[in-house]
């Protein structure tokens, strides 16, 4: 008998309903087997690399060989992982598992060890346009027999929502020559989805499986609380809360809710995922045999997952094609840790073209016992169905932006009470204080890397001064220091007939006038004033009977003043009269409801929207200078307390927070409660404003 010997390899590009990506290989003894390689809306990325550099490696080589070739066509490209690459090898694993077990005679799970199981349980997917719309079609599945399902429902004030369609059974979301733009709402999604469940349980009870897939979309503290809100309605699992990049983030869900979690989809290789495993901050791995490498390395990662207690729960969506599906089954069944597969159904014009011998019955699907993996595909009818370029749709927030922002820490300082960020263009750093630690911190965000000078009593507020130097307000009153912070010489100390009084928040306006405000230090009296430093040195009292004098800043045309009073929870808007600096008809802009927190330090972007910190709250809110909501972002620590634009392009927000007050049990949940934070913004900020008094004339008033 001649030695087996791979003699040719196709790639097949259909298109029966959706497009599709199919290896086959051909040996010199006529068995072939058939391997998927269908990345959704860049499936031709795939073909030409398969095409122009994986199938001419292939020829001539022995197809029993699975494990040697796999490690040449991973080790061997040197821009190793990655969707396409491993979607590649994917296809070739899977081919050459199905000749393998053709040859041997057997149903490809025998090869893998046999049986775990009688069958795979499924999810199908119940999508509808509103809460009852979904529940009918929960409905419909229990009565297909399905014991799990997937419910997604359309979002009161949106349009469309990704997961969502009109076409019950076969969902179809690439469509289009050019990708299709939607708009998204974090903050409604959030509060919307927990209905759908509470209304689920209500008409269907707790002996169903559901589950829930968030697309990525939610930032780290925004997925705690949405599953948290879902806790009492024992959800199988919650997928993909969070852009999964960065593993790390889903240490902050975890603490913060028991809903379990599954994540995977997007992922291509062990290190994808190795984090999440080993720290179990995951419970079910989404991972695909297509886009993970094929069956020998989705098993390394499932014997992995073993060892830490996470199951699997592969992604089986249409855009993977039922030779996918197959090749899952096998992999399913043979596995300790099998945790549940995804069952989407395809249309019948793409069941034709893939023949699969696996069977639907009672919630479970079960692989069949012809020998291979079971599918296959008919070349003749594929060729009716030509290549569409097809994309998937592409999300924007409200405000225009794509995709999810989520604040990075970049200055771990563990402050007191993190305060009154400055950005300084000239040094590219970010100048902030730790109120109740008397210090002043200078950080880099480029390196994250800070530096501390003490004060001698607590400090309000900090400004730079356009002669060098800054101007500062402490408990002991205002002062003027040195660019080194070797010389204070105090200006003036308008409330030392008030000594259980300190100054808080302050800021500069357009002509280099340093406003300021007070407060009792033990917030009881409302013993709180504005105050104005004029560039002539002089000190005037502006404002009286403020509770805890705050966050300030202008509209951007001048007209506008914005002060904070924290205590009252709110934010007072007043006309200003720049050439006077004159305040009138005081009025409230906005009033911050309880379970928001307290309003605290406050900014001012290019387009005029209010940017406030929200003590307690843990977001920073962005309002409409008509005072209504435009945007919430949420934030892994309670007490976010102040924030400014900075940056080159004065387009990220640098928000402040604190430490003080927090139980043992919180500091542990809050690790960064201190810390500064950095968010990358669509809208931008304005420079920093300077006092602009001379030092001369401060001299000559001195003397």
């Amino acid at each position: 008998m001649s030695k087996l010997r791979i003699t040719d390899c196709k790639v097949i590009v259909t298109s029966p309903g959706r497009n599709f990506v199919t290896l086959k290989i051909e040996t010199n003894e006529g068995v072939y087997g058939v391997g998927d390689a269908t990345l959704c809306s860049r499936e031709k990325v795939v073909a030409s690399y398969l095409e122009d550099y994986i199938i001419p490696t292939l020829i001539g080589r022995d197809p029993h060989d699975i494990e040697d070739i796999w490690q040449f066509q991973y080790r061997g490209a040197y821009w190793r992982r990655g969707p396409v690459t491993m979607t590649a090898i994917a296809a070739v694993d899977s081919a050459l598992w199905d000749i393998k077990a053709k040859i041997a005679g057997l149903p490809l799970y025998q090869l893998l060890g046999g049986k775990c199981r009688k069958g795979v349980l499924v999810y199908g997917h119940a999508n509808g346009s509103d809460i009852e719309d979904t529940v009918d079609q929960v409905a419909r599945y229990i009565d297909m027999g399905y014991l799990a399902i997937r419910a997604q429902s359309g979002i009161p004030g949106l349009k469309e929502t990704y997961g969502v369609a009109q076409e019950k059974m076969y969902y179809e979301p690439a469509k289009g020559h050019l990708p299709q733009e939607c708009e998204w709402s974090t903050e409604r999604y959030v509060r919307h989805a927990p209905k759908l469940f509470e209304r689920l349980r209500d008409r269907f009870g707790f002996d169903y499986h559901l589950l829930h897939d968030v697309h990525h979309r939610l930032t780290p503290i925004e997925a705690a609380d949405l599953g948290k809100r879902l806790e009492p309605y024992s959800l199988f699992w919650l997928e993909d809360a969070v852009p999964a990049e960065n593993q790390e983030s889903f240490r902050l869900i975890r603490q913060h809710t028991t809903t379990p979690l599954a994540v995977g989809e997007v992922f291509n290789s062990i290190h994808d995922c190795r984090t999440l495993i080993q720290e179990q901050l995951i419970d079910y791995l989404r991972m695909t045999v297509t886009h993970s490498g094929g069956i020998s390395h989705i098993r390394r990662i499932a014997g992995l997952a073993d060892l830490y207690g996470v199951r699997t729960g592969s992604h089986g969506a249409p855009d993977l094609s039922p030779i996918s599906m197959a090749c899952a089954l096998h992999f399913d069944i043979s596995i300790p840790n099998f945790g549940i597969q995804e069952y989407m159904r395809h249309t019948p014009e793409t069941d034709e073209v893939f023949p699969t011998n696996y069977t639907f019955s009672n919630g479970y699907l079960v692989p069949g016992d012809t020998p291979g993996h079971g599918a296959d595909i008919d070349e003749a009818l594929a060729a009716k169905y030509p290549y569409e370029r097809r994309y998937l749709p592409v999300n924007r927030l409200i405000d225009g932006s794509v995709g999810t922002r989520s604040p990075q820490v970049i200055s771990d300082a563990g402050a007191l009470v993190g305060e009154g960020p400055v950005w300084l263009s000239e040094s590219g750093e970010v100048l902030w204080i730790d109120i109740k630690g008397q210090s002043i911190i200078f950080t880099h965000p480029s390196s994250a890397t800070h530096r501390r000078h003490a004060t001698s009593s607590r400090i309000g507020a900090i400004v730079p001064c356009g002669h060098g130097g800054y101007v500062a307000a402490l408990a002991t009153g205002l002062h003027r220091v040195s660019d080194d912070f070797s010389t204070w010489t105090l200006i003036e100390d308008p409330e030392r007939t008030l000594p259980d009084n300190r100054f808080n928040d302050g800021k500069c306006d357009e002509r280099g006038r340093f406003w300021v405000g007070s407060m009792d230090n033990d917030e009881r009296a409302r013993t709180g004033a504005l105050y104005v430093l004029d560039t002539d040195w002089r000190c005037t009292r502006v404002l009286e009977g403020l509770y805890l004098s705050n966050g300030l800043d202008w509209s951007p045309d001048g007209g506008t003043f914005y002060l904070t009073d924290t205590l009252d929870r709110v934010i007072w808007a007043f006309d200003f009269d720049m050439d006077k600096a004159r305040l009138s008809n005081r009025r409230v802009f906005v009033e911050v409801a309880r379970d928001a927190g307290y309003p605290d330090g406050l900014c001012v972007d290019a387009d005029g929207g209010v940017w406030s910190a929200h003590w307690g709250g843990g977001r920073v809110t962005r309002y409409q200078p008509d005072g209504r909501i435009a945007e919430v972002h949420h934030f892994p620590v309670s007490q976010t307390s102040s924030c400014a634009f900075g940056g080159p392009e004065l387009e990220v927000l640098y928000v402040t927070s604190a430490a003080i007050g927090l139980s043992p049990e919180q500091l542990e949940s809050e690790a960064h409660a201190g810390a500064l934070f950095a968010l990358p913004m669509t809208h931008r900020g304005r420079p920093t404003r300077q006092f602009l008094g001379d030092p001369a004339k401060l001299g000559e008033r001195n003397r």
